[in-house]
């Protein structure tokens, strides 16, 4: 995913100062390798991992899911973490994803702010030790984060091309499904910019809304 895009964002025109595709990979690969260096890789689960956890875990009941809660980050680890239940194999491959997530949502903003800015943020915003400890972990934080940075940009990108690209759509829904109270605070902020600066196309408001309807659906 994260080569797609930074793909297409390197033959688009944009301000100068850009940069290719394996710098945004390189960001990528070193907050991957930060992860790993600052960050126990076999440490327990908190209690809100394992509720996340224990709703795929194979052998025991599931932990009460709490309405506040939504599936996305679930559904992330499911092909790992149900067919083996081990944590440090969740959190490896969540390591890797987050560090693939990473610069690809930077890599949306290379043709709006240039592509060495683009990859300044990344590497700034990945550099802490609370982002290096969230990208191993079995909770929604940082990937509503990093799908936030992603939909802004593609929304932004969407306003000069006049198009709303398949990519930029799938990933509006993917942060209401992984955070659906983060995905509506987003949504009502572009529906401002909308009645305020100027329209938007109605699918860039479409998927996230039917992402935050999708997620009302809870346990009876």
């Amino acid at each position: 995913m994260a080569d797609t895009l930074t793909t297409q964002t390197a033959g688009e025109a944009g301000p100068p100062g850009r940069a290719s595709r394996p710098e945004f990979t390189a960001v990528g690969v070193a907050y991957v390798v930060f992860q790993s260096l600052t960050v126990s890789l076999r440490r327990a689960p908190s209690w809100d991992e394992a509720v996340y956890l224990s709703q795929i875990w194979r052998g025991g009941p599931a932990l009460p899911f709490a309405t506040s809660r939504a599936r996305g980050i679930t559904l992330l680890v499911a092909p790992v973490s149900w067919p083996s239940g081990s944590v440090t194999a969740s959190r490896v491959f969540l390591m890797v994803a987050a560090g693939a997530l990473l610069a690809t949502a930077f890599a949306i903003w290379a043709p709006l702010i240039g592509g060495r800015a683009a990859v300044v943020a990344a590497a700034f915003f990945g550099g802490w030790w609370v982002t290096a400890y969230y990208g191993s972990a079995v909770m929604p934080n940082l990937w509503s984060a990093l799908l936030g940075v992603a939909v802004v940009g593609a929304t932004l990108r969407s306003l000069s091309q006049q198009r709303w690209p398949a990519w930029a759509a799938a990933t509006s829904l993917a942060m209401a499904l992984v955070r659906p109270l983060d995905a509506g605070v987003l949504l009502a902020a572009l529906a401002l910019a909308a009645t305020i600066v100027r329209p938007l196309p109605g699918r860039v408001l479409l998927w996230p809304a039917a992402g935050v309807a999708l997620v009302r659906w809870r346990d009876p």
